[in-house]
């Protein structure tokens, strides 16, 4: 009889990627995680630049952070489903791509609803982003270093708030909230175009990291309820975080 130990192995080995491109690659996912997060939270650091400008109170600026929220919960499953056939490339370039054109119009927004509209289409890219990201750069590299390399992928979502929606802030105060968006779109298309190039043409589903390997409902369910909570009570915080500080803190406006 025949080992299966051959054909498990063979099915979650290594897809045959030049490593050079793939680290090229990952980097350029990760500064998208970087930009994606930061444009769904910047308003957060933005709010007090806003409202004003806009003739709008801060708790309906918060609403173009808890909007896009919403829209990621509900598109990610429809939109993954919908392309799940198209090489995770081009998938994950087309949302890169979404999120260039959404903050540039974030940035020319000419008034609320267009600011809101904005942050929409942006949140659909991100929704999508999010589906297939992980996996995506999991399939690039060898099962022994994937755990790493996904914690490098990491690095990106995890600067945004600390680095991107500081810097966004400090960006819009010293010129205007429009020219934080305005930046973060370059640094958007950079990344689109780098993974255009470089990104190779590995499939998720032939190196074994579109699925779970020990699934469990318990589990994801308790992930999940964990995962709701931490995120809402975070995201309470970050979204008014300036007005927080300016306000009930008593900081001034420079710091």
């Amino acid at each position: 009889m025949t080992s299966s130990r051959p054909v498990a192995a063979a099915r979650f080995a290594a897809p045959p990627v030049d490593q050079r491109r793939a680290v090229i690659a990952l980097f350029a996912l990760s500064t998208s995680a970087f930009t994606f997060v930061t444009a769904e939270n910047l308003p957060g650091g933005l709010l007090t630049l806003i409202a004003p400008d806009l003739g709008r109170s801060t708790s309906e600026i918060g609403l173009l952070v808890s909007a896009y929220a919403a829209v990621v919960v509900l598109a990610s499953l429809p939109l993954s489903r919908l392309t799940r056939r198209f090489p995770r490339r081009y998938v994950l370039a087309a949302t890169t791509a979404v999120c260039t054109v959404g903050t540039l119009w974030s940035a020319v927004a000419l008034g609320y609803a267009d600011l809101m509209a904005a942050r929409m289409v942006t949140a659909l890219g991100q929704a999508l982003f999010w589906s297939v990201v992980t996996p995506a750069a999991a399939s690039l590299f060898a099962p022994a270093v994937r755990g790493k390399m996904i914690a490098r992928l990491a690095i990106g979502n995890s600067l945004a708030p600390l680095l991107g929606v500081p810097l966004g802030t400090w960006v819009g105060q010293q010129t205007s909230w429009r020219t934080a968006f305005l930046m973060f779109s370059v640094v958007s298309l950079l990344a689109c175009l780098a993974m255009v190039i470089a990104m190779p043409n590995a499939d998720a589903e032939e190196s074994g990291t579109a699925r779970g390997t020990h699934p469990s409902t318990r589990g994801f369910v308790v992930l999940m309820v964990v995962t709701v909570l931490l995120v809402t009570g975070g995201f309470m915080m970050i979204t008014f975080v300036t007005q927080f500080v300016l306000e009930t803190a008593g900081f001034p406006t420079g710091t």
